[in-house]
């Protein structure tokens, strides 16, 4: 999966997948995903919009990921 495949799909308004939007989330908080392609991506959600699905699965796999993030961050002050 790459992200520049992700952005183009959203772009043309085709709706992403759990699986797509875990890869996009789980990137970004990884850092493996840059500022510049989660903004692009970002822009192309406000002008194309999130089914509901999407939505869902976008509220969904923050919290997920705010979590990890957190062990993460916890795990290195040990």
């Amino acid at each position: 999966m790459r992200m520049v495949d992700l952005i183009s799909k959203k772009r043309d308004g085709i709706s992403l997948t759990r699986d797509e939007i875990e890869y996009i989330i789980s990137g970004y908080t990884d850092g493996a995903i840059p500022d510049y392609q989660m903004s692009a991506w970002a822009m192309a959600v406000f002008f194309r919009g999130l089914d509901a699905n999407e939505t869902s699965d976008l509220t969904m796999e923050m919290p997920n990921q705010e979590i990890k993030w957190i062990c993460r961050k916890y795990k290195a002050l040990k």
